[in-house]
Parts: C-alpha cells; sequence; structure tokens
C-alpha cells in the first residue's frame, strides 16, 4: 500500500512477501510504491535501478491489470470463440466507505474542473478492490467458477480492509491511475488472494497479473497534460482516511463495456467464515 507499514507482493505461483517497514517511513511522500522503498515484483529496496526497473515493468504490466483496460487482457482460453464475458474476483467495499470515498472524489473533480485534465472517473456503486482478473473467459468456466467461490473461500474468517491515502499508478510524475489504498492488509487477503487464485488454476486458467497490490480505483487518466497541476493540487488529501470496511464476502463480477463506462454485475458470491 501506498507508503503505509507494510507491502504485499503476490506472484504467479500465489506466493506472497510481506514486508514490514519502519513508521519513519510514513511520512514519506506518498507517489508511488517505490517512494517509500516500496517495489512492484521487486524486493531490492537498495538497488538504484529498482525504481528504473519498475517504470519498465509498469509498462508491461499494466494494461494486464483491472486499473488500466479490460479490452487490454487476453482471452482465457482459445475457445473463448463460444460463449464468455469478461469477469473479475472482488472484494466490494462498505456504504459508508464509498460514500467517503465519493466525498474526495468530488473534492477532486471540483478542483480538476479549472484543470486542463482529461479523466474518467470512477462512479461510486463501481468501487471496490479487484482481487484477481481473469478477462473475457468462457461460459463453461465461469459457471464453475461461480459454483467453486463458496468453497473456496468458506474457511477465511472476515475481516475489515483499512482504506486509507491516495496514490497514483505508476507513479505521481506520470500518473495513469488515481487510487486509494488499503493499510496493513490483515492476513485474511494473503488466504483469499491464494484460495481464489487456486480456484483459478484448477480450472486451467493463468492469472493475469504477477504482483498484486490491494487499492480501490478512483480515477484513469487520459494523457499527462494537466495532470502535474493536479497531484499539486491533490497534496493535502493523500493522507485521506477513508474509514474501515468490513469484508463479508467475495463477489465474481461480469464487466460489460458501455460507450459511457463498464458495467459491473455480480453474478457468484462466496461468503466468508463468521469469527
Amino acid at each position: 500500500m501506498l507508503g503505509s507499514a507494510s507491502d504485499l507482493q503476490f506472484n504467479r505461483s500465489s506466493a506472497i512477501t510481506l514486508r514490514v517497514f519502519p513508521a519513519a517511513h510514513w511520512g514519506t511522500v506518498f507517489a508511488s510504491p517505490s517512494s517509500a522503498g516500496l517495489t512492484q515484483g521487486h524486493s531490492d529496496t537498495d538497488d538504484p535501478m529498482a525504481g528504473k526497473r519498475m517504470g519498465q515493468r509498469w509498462k508491461r504490466d499494466f494494461s494486464m491489470t483491472e486499473s488500466a483496460s479490460y479490452d487490454a487482457a487476453k482471452p482465457q482460453s482459445d475457445a473463448a470463440s463460444g460463449p464468455s464475458r469478461r469477469v473479475f474476483f472482488a472484494l466490494p467495499t462498505s456504504e459508508a466507505c464509498r460514500q467517503a470515498l465519493a466525498d474526495t472524489s468530488q473534492r477532486m473533480q471540483k478542483a480538476a474542473h479549472f484543470m486542463p485534465l482529461r479523466a474518467s472517473w470512477v462512479s461510486s456503486e463501481n468501487y471496490h478492490v479487484t482481487l484477481h482478473f481473469l478477462g473475457r473467459t468462457p461460459e463453461p468456466i465461469v459457471q464453475e467458477l461461480i459454483k467453486g467461490l463458496p468453497e473456496a473461500v468458506a474457511n477465511v474468517h472476515r475481516f475489515d480492509l483499512d482504506v486509507r491515502h491516495i496514490g497514483y499508478f505508476p507513479n505521481a510524475k506520470q500518473p495513469r491511475v488515481l487510487w486509494a489504498g488499503v493499510h496493513n492488509p490483515p492476513p485474511g487477503l494473503k488466504q483469499l488472494y491464494d484460495n481464489i487464485a487456486e480456484l483459478i488454476q484448477k480450472q486451467g486458467l493463468e492469472l493475469q497479473h504477477d504482483n498484486f497490490h490491494a487499492h480501490v480505483t478512483l480515477a484513469r487518466f487520459k494523457g499527462l497534460k494537466g495532470t502535474g497541476m493536479f497531484v499539486k493540487q491533490a497534496h493535502n488529501m493523500q493522507y485521506t482516511n477513508f474509514g474501515k470496511s468490513p469484508l463479508e464476502a467475495v463477489h465474481l463480477m461480469e464487466s460489460v463495456l458501455h460507450p459511457e463506462g463498464a458495467r459491473y454485475t455480480v453474478i457468484g458470491r462466496g461468503a466468508l467464515a463468521t469469527p
């Protein structure tokens, strides 16, 4: 998460590295995961080339993440010529958390109105944390994922997502995505990631990303014009606390693209265990 005490990084085999940083890092200007000595998929934070490689990695991997474009993800099967749906696994946010995020988003949009900024702002009803993005997936496999989801998450107890701080992918100098982070991800988040990864791979599918950074997407920038001015204006909001969002279930979502933006529908649900 952006400049917080810990950072979760996952690879294709669903292994996890939990890296803890002293409180001195918390005051770092939150521009990107690397700004506080954190990297995506690269554990050597003392390497002077780590930042450059991270930028190169984002150029390669960014199109495969939910935060970029659903169209960029490759179909999950060569048999995708039949019925298929664009799907992803998501963690829903609470109404109170969504309202807090929306309030900050609206303040930012008002400030951006006077800037030469081109951005697509996510509607508050679409705020979520993407756990795994699959892209266009054959319908028979979608049905198996729906069936398998409840069992896959039944051994994970409910927990809270502590949503706070705003940041940018890939960084504040060349921002493409504005997001709110998840502070101190609890162990249950790792369990969910691993369990869903196993469910996906049992269907013969590939994981679409080789790292994981829990976040809620607030906006996507269409070019760099005006972003420098925006980042400066948003500086006083970067440490905003959006509250804790109780997580009771994991959703399998369908994304349907429309001219006005993507529309999400819950097509599968797996309830977490009650403590």
